[in-house]
């Protein structure tokens, strides 16, 4: 007997104007999108349309994209609150070095004047304290949750943890402040031909003390290198059972027709709860084609 799908596309739309979707985070009903080769933070409409765009790095502008050996590689969105304002933290993925070691801080009062800062210490450290390596580090997710700051190392889907405020406190005061203290704890991912799912978005569940995240299945040699897509996961981690290292459920993404979707889906973001339980869902998917696909998922209470 075929298992029931929890999991249903309800809409697509390929965004021209957008670059290698790679990081999605959703305030209010605003969405903004950043995009790994991408000089700008996109600022789209409910209706999925783009009405702004702020530059994040600077000598880009008319090309559009930056070139791959340059590019900050941008993977990862994460939204939090301070003093009454609304801040994004765009992290470059750190999976080649110096280029993709920088993290951008964007207060929303004033998106126009980016914070930008280098992350290369703030990396190493990280991988000192793992004993891994670099060509292990391929940050693709990050989350804000109770003060906390999570980040997901796609090259070990590793979840680290610190404290938000001591991440921030050492962004603005880096030769002066130590680190902050981190976790980190390792997760099993599923596998397919002897290929491992990678981490590559995270968005916290309303309520709750689970997240939904999304992996995806890439065959690449290197976390440089572009592979072919083989299929994405969405699934659910409980943040109070880290230390497990177990998801608490996953399930490889399909449409209508029961197929498995080809698309890299590289970030979420929950929208709200519907009416009859099921969740409705924002995945953002890079196909390394120059173009972004944004999807509305609606994913049944079974799931979560």
């Amino acid at each position: 007997m075929q298992d029931q799908q929890l999991i249903w596309i309800e809409d697509t739309l390929t965004i021209e104007s957008i670059p290698s979707g790679s990081g999605l985070a959703v305030i209010k009903d605003t969405v903004f999108v950043v995009g790994d080769d991408s000089p700008w933070l996109f600022q789209l409409s409910p209706a999925l349309e783009e009405v702004n765009r702020f530059l994040m790095v600077e000598g880009f502008q008319e090309e559009g994209r930056i070139p791959k050996p340059l590019k900050p590689d941008f993977e990862c969105l994460a939204e939090f609150q301070k003093g009454g304002s609304t801040f994004l933290l765009a992290f470059g993925s750190g999976s080649k070095s110096p280029e993709r070691d920088l993290v951008v801080k964007i207060n929303l009062d004033r998106p126009e004047k980016p914070e930008k800062y280098s992350l290369l210490a703030f990396y190493d450290y990280l991988l000192t304290g793992t004993g891994e390596s670099r060509e292990n580090l391929n940050m693709e997710a990050a989350l804000v949750a109770d003060n906390k700051l999570y980040l997901f190392n796609r090259g070990t889907n590793t979840i680290f943890v610190m404290s938000l405020d001591g991440f921030l406190r050492y962004l603005k005061a880096p030769l002066e402040v130590e680190m902050p203290k981190f976790q980190h704890y390792p997760f099993k991912l599923p596998e397919v031909e002897g290929i491992s799912a990678g981490f590559s978005g995270a968005s916290a569940l309303p309520g709750s003390s689970e997240i939904l995240f999304t992996a995806t299945l890439e065959a690449t040699q290197n976390w440089i290198a572009d592979g072919e897509i083989m299929g994405s996961y969405l699934g659910i981690i409980d943040l109070d059972r880290l230390a497990a290292g177990e998801v608490e459920k996953v399930e490889m993404v399909k449409n209508d027709r029961g197929e498995v979707l080809k698309d890299k889906l590289e970030s979420v973001a929950v929208l709200k709860k519907n009416p009859d339980g099921s969740l409705k869902v924002l995945v953002v998917a890079d196909n390394d084609d120059g173009t972004s696909k944004v999807m509305r998922l609606r994913i049944e209470e079974g799931f979560y």
